[in-house]
């Protein structure tokens, strides 16, 4: 019974009668790509009033390279604006960011033109998939089909709705474009003789390969799709007549070597640019749980993700924009039920590839296509995130490939069970086109749905809230712009509630904890927001608004009597009488009533209790500065920034205090004061406290060389008199 529906799905096109058609060779005709191309623009048409939200923010709509529109720095820089003068993340993906430059030098105001270019690129990859599909199947309704599911698939909104999408749609576009040209432009199951084409043709495919990573890393996987091609290709053309290894060096030279040298040529952009080709210390747990996973759950973990992300494209109900802890968390359990579907299907891919490689070679190229493309987003090796919908952009295109073959051989095989019926045909055709139709209907109508979801952060937040409520990231993002002061008032209460909820799933979130902060703050609550403030503190060293916040609070309890808030902060500390955090609050209590030795007693049994507390350090050094101790402050801030990569202010704190030592008593303060303007200027360009630091050093050095004259004379006249003037 298994051998038989391997057999229904390895001749998609038997006619009545049980006979195999040949492959069609005919190209598609334009009009059915054109009118592919205006179904995926018609189902995204309402994301064109949608603005920036997310992660649009940050790399787009503040992105001083974008609005700026610096067309060269973007080649030597991180695809992530910095954040305290260090990049989220390694990312290299210049051409993304130059074609964000490009829309927004046509339209400097508004998001709606890179939402056109969103919509417009994702049409672009359904007429390249589809011709793509005919290529590999040689079958029009197979074609036909998976252009369709693709242009209208609702898991694909996050990155056709979402303008920072584009870094899929882009590498999508060059990378189906290599695969393009690099196949030969009649159907592979008509190829009996290989295409002459010349070494020009290879440095056209290895072009299109480059500007493919340049939007995005994933693409790198094609090196090996290519090879696994070529094999394909001669194993089943009668070995077009030459040995293999002569065919293989034959395409290493013409393809495999301008691949390589155009791969070598991104790499060394990429560490020029970035450093280093990862950042160890990059990802966190929250983000993607695998990076602490054990062995065993690296490997089990991949396929309950490669389930989930099957259980989405087959039933999109649920989408989220974040799928990070603890709502997909490790395993080790290889029986559960999403690890073991992701390892039967993956089992049962590799037997169908094994049993249908002479039989169906098409079905074969197109699993090894999608594992190609899945293999560096499966999470085997830990990546930024654990899970993403954006990631199976691309993957999805096989996928649907597969859905839109078996379609096709089911509806060929009901055609053949009754040939001599004549209604028989007429019943099955009816039934074709109503599932299609119905399932065209019901994925236009979820797109559209979703796509009203990205219409801004208000929306995005109340749609992840509610999908997505067991991820820690996605009930603190939520809850940040609900609660935040340009939210409707009404939402504000449920925001409190999402970030409170984010703490629970995650108790060392330091974000979440400052935004509490600030809320209370809001509220007039300064008790609780000194609370949070210093938990927030705890678990977010580095962070220059958790900073500043340090900074500010302590003029606002100035501006209160001591009996407004200690006895809470008192309370707090007997609850809590092992936490740092409560120490830390009652230090900058004490310290806004300038009781600076209760201050630093307190500061110090923070540390005591946690010694990687690397803010409670840098405010007894604060403490210790107010107090006129700069030799215990300076020590206390160099043990500071030897831990925290980031914060430029503790810097220009440094360089300050080094300024008002006497250059005679220490000699190397300006130089150090310069290293730490420099510091800080590379963490935070912007800061105009670097330049004030800067006048004041010249001030002082000039002050000082006219100083040394008369002290040269001085020190020769003491020398000379033994000391006596």
């Amino acid at each position: 019974m298994q051998e038989s529906s391997i057999a229904t799905l390895a001749i998609p096109l038997s006619r009545p009668g049980g006979k195999a058609p040949a492959p069609d060779a005919r190209p598609l005709p334009f009009w059915t790509l054109i009118l592919l191309a205006i179904v995926a623009l018609a189902v995204y048409g309402n994301s064109l009033k949608n603005g920036f939200t997310l992660d649009d923010v940050a790399i787009v709509q503040i992105n001083e390279h974008v609005n700026n529109l610096d067309w060269t720095q973007i080649w030597s820089d991180n695809y992530w604006p910095k954040q305290d003068g260090v990049a989220p993340d390694i990312l290299y993906r210049p051409l993304t960011i130059w074609s964000y430059l490009a829309t927004r030098a046509v339209s400097p105001e508004g998001a709606w033109a890179f939402h056109l270019g969103n919509i417009l690129l994702h049409a672009l990859v359904t007429v390249m998939a589809s011709v793509l599909a005919q290529r590999i199947f040689a079958n029009r309704p197979i074609a036909w089909i998976t252009g369709l599911l693709f242009a209208l698939h609702p898991l694909h909104t996050e990155v056709v709705a979402n303008i920072v999408g584009r870094a899929e749609l882009l590498s999508a576009v060059f990378s189906l474009a290599a695969l393009l040209v690099y196949l030969p432009t009649r159907p592979l199951l008509l190829e009996t003789v290989p295409p002459k084409r010349s070494f020009w043709h290879g440095i056209l495919v290895g072009l299109c390969f480059f500007l493919a990573l340049l939007c995005k890393e994933t693409p790198v996987a094609l090196l090996a799709a290519f090879g696994f091609i070529d094999i394909w290709r001669y194993s089943r053309s009668n070995n077009f007549g030459i040995s293999f290894p002569r065919w293989m060096l034959r395409q290493g030279v013409r393809y495999y070597l301008p691949l390589l040298a155009f791969f070598g040529i991104y790499l060394a952009m990429r560490v020029h640019a970035c450093g280093m080709l990862r950042d160890p210390n990059g990802t966190s747990m929250l983000v993607n749980p695998l990076v602490a996973a054990t062995f065993v759950e690296r490997l089990v973990t991949p396929f309950a993700l490669f389930a989930k992300y099957l259980n989405l494209t087959f039933w999109p109900g649920a989408l989220s924009a974040d799928y990070s802890f603890p709502s997909l968390m490790p395993t080790a359990k290889i029986l559960a039920p999403l690890p073991l579907l992701g390892f039967l299907t993956t089992l049962l891919a590799g037997l169908a590839s094994i049993k249908l490689w002479r039989k169906a070679p098409h079905i074969v190229l197109t699993i090894a296509l999608f594992a190609f493309s899945y293999a560096l987003v499966a999470n085997f090796m830990a990546i930024g995130t654990i899970m993403g919908e954006r990631l199976f952009y691309l993957p999805s295109l096989f996928v649907l490939m597969l859905v839109a073959a078996a379609g096709v051989a089911g509806y060929r095989g009901l055609l053949a069970m009754s040939p001599e019926n004549e209604q028989h045909p007429l019943v099955v055709r009816c039934l074709a086109l109503g599932i299609l139709g119905t399932v065209s209907i019901a994925m236009t109508i979820r797109t559209y749905v979703r796509n009203t979801d990205w219409e801004d952060n208000i929306h995005l937040a109340i749609a992840t809230a509610r999908d997505n409520p067991q991820s820690a990231k996605a009930c603190f993002w939520a809850g940040n712009i609900l609660a935040g002061p340009t939210a409707p008032p009404q939402f504000r209460k449920f925001g409190k509630e999402l970030l409170h909820r984010s703490i629970e799933l995650y108790p060392t979130y330091g974000e979440a904890y400052f935004e509490l902060a600030k809320d209370h703050r809001l509220d007039q609550d300064l008790p609780e927001s000194v609370i949070n403030l210093a938990q927030a503190a705890q678990y977010g060293p580095g962070k220059s608004d958790i900073r500043a916040g340090l900074d500010a609070i302590v003029p606002d309890l100035k501006l209160r009597k001591p009996d407004e808030y200690m006895p809470a902060l008192l309370k707090n500390q007997a609850d809590h009488p092992d936490a740092a955090a409560a120490k830390l609050a009652v230090a900058l209590a004490y310290f806004a009533q300038e009781k600076y030795p209760e201050a630093q007693a307190a500061c110090t049994e923070a540390l005591r209790l946690d010694g990687h507390f690397h803010e409670a350090a840098c405010e007894l050094a604060v403490i210790s500065l107010a107090s006129g101790n700069r030799q215990q402050a300076i020590e206390m801030l160099l043990q500071y920034v030897s831990h925290v990569r980031g914060n430029a202010g503790v810097r220009f704190t440094l360089a300050s205090t080094f300024l008002s030592l006497d250059p005679v008593k220490n000699p190397g303060a300006y130089a150090r004061a310069e290293f730490f303007i420099s510091q800080g200027e590379k963490l935070d360009k912007y800061d105009t406290r670097a330049r004030t630091l800067r006048a004041q050093l010249a001030q002082k050095r000039a002050a000082m060389a006219a100083q040394a004259p008369s002290s040269t004379v001085d020190a020769h006249i003491l020398a000379a008199t033994g000391g006596q003037r």
